[in-house]
């Protein structure tokens, strides 16, 4: 299958497609949820020291149920995000696909 117009520049061609024919979303998705990963388990990590250094019950409790927890609730949620947008793009690649194979068929 010949590769479509989304996917045959380079990155640096389609960051400056400024006709948009080209999108870097899907090439650049992995990379940010990599980046989502390290900012929220850094944060995690010193949101959990920072509690358990204040040496009050409250803190620690936050610390061993609170930063979890919502370390993971921030992670689903990004992850969801970001799979909502590969899936948004991937429709219209393929709505593009569907499209060329119609006018190349002549109907």
């Amino acid at each position: 299958m010949q590769n479509s117009a989304l996917e045959s520049k380079g990155f640096f061609r389609s960051l400056y497609d400024f006709s948009f024919s080209s999108f870097i979303t899907l090439r650049v998705i992995r990379v940010l949820y990599v980046l989502i990963t390290i900012i929220l388990s850094l944060g995690a990590a010193v949101l959990f020291f920072v509690l358990v250094a204040r040496h009050t019950p409250a803190s620690i409790a936050v610390a061993l149920i609170g930063v979890p927890l919502g370390y993971l609730v921030y992670l689903i949620v990004a992850r969801i995000y970001l799979e909502l947008m590969m899936v948004i793009f991937n429709i219209g690649k393929d709505v593009r696909g569907l499209r060329e194979r119609a006018e190349a068929s002549g109907g």
